[in-house]
């Protein structure tokens, strides 16, 4: 049997130890806790810029007879005839396709909601693609619900044009062919 004071004694040192053991797990947890939140910021960081950096870039290129060439407004030059002939030069932008299907399309197609067709899946997008392009086209728009799952019209983003949504149909074909 234990005497009071043996086991104020053990009762003291099992108090210390958890103390010892509360601090060294908190500081072990601000360690792994403080690296972890830099990881995060970093990646932020990384996709911040990232998303900065697409969102700026030249929007479209100039086809001036043939010679398609980045032009940006800051260096267009403008004289009065030199305005009055960009206005009449067709702008190109080739990447549209892509920068819709990542602003608007990828919610579903990446992960295949609703029967979405996830890109580059040639199994998928082959019955699709033999029924022609103008009927892949006409469901983007105006939506699809029927045995290949269901599609909003516009994918959900009514604010897209009708040429984005063609763009970003054309871009999905591209990763297939």
């Amino acid at each position: 049997m234990m005497t009071d004071s043996q086991f104020a004694r053990a009762f003291g040192k099992l108090i210390a130890f958890l103390v010892v053991l509360t601090v060294v797990l908190i500081a072990l947890g601000a360690m792994i806790g403080g690296s972890i939140d830099d990881k995060l910021k970093a990646q932020t960081e990384e996709y911040t810029q990232r998303m900065v950096d697409s969102r700026t870039e030249p929007v479209g290129k100039m086809n001036v007879g043939g010679d398609t060439q980045s032009m940006p407004a800051s260096d267009s030059g403008t004289t009065t005839e030199a305005a009055a002939e960009v206005t009449q030069v067709a702008v190109v932008d080739e990447n549209r396709g892509q920068e819709v299907y990542e602003t608007a399309c990828y919610i579903c197609h990446n992960v295949g909601l609703t029967g979405a067709p996830k890109p580059g899946d040639a199994a998928n997008w082959n019955p699709r693609i033999q029924k022609g392009v103008d009927i892949l086209y006409n469901n983007a728009i105006l939506g699809y619900q029927g045995q290949f799952g269901i599609m909003p019209p516009k994918g959900g983003n009514l604010l897209l044009t009708d040429d984005d949504v063609r763009a970003a149909v054309d871009y999905l074909i591209e990763l297939v062919q």
